[in-house]
């Protein structure tokens, strides 16, 4: 029994680092976090650059408000029990959903 647990720990690991992006879609829910939070650092990032040219040039601010409205709306993750059922296989998915978790709040703190 310990040895089918190691076998099973070893192919664990290895599938880890056999995904490719075309598996995505064969993740079901986990592929959907990881395809979320894709989406979020593009949001994030969009943020970022409409509030340097806002800080820099004091124009943009209606781009500004804008793009902050859309990266909220795109950041969302559901903290409801059972967040992270069906993720065990995935524990870098568990970590990904409990980042995206804390985006709202670091939103929060740093605009």
């Amino acid at each position: 029994q310990q040895q089918q647990q190691q076998k099973k720990s070893q192919n664990q690991k290895a599938a880890l680092h056999n995904r490719s992006p075309s598996t995505l879609v064969t993740m079901g829910r986990a592929g959907s976090f990881v395809l979320q939070g894709l989406d979020v650092v593009n949001a994030l990032q969009l943020e970022r650059g409409r509030t340097g040219l806002y800080l820099s040039t004091g124009s943009f601010g209606t781009e500004l408000d804008t793009v902050q409205r859309q990266t909220d709306a795109r950041v969302r993750v559901d903290a409801k029990d059972g967040t992270m059922d069906g993720l065990e296989d995935f524990p870098e998915v568990q970590s990904l959903v409990a980042e995206l978790q804390r985006v709202p709040e670091w939103l929060r703190l740093d605009r």
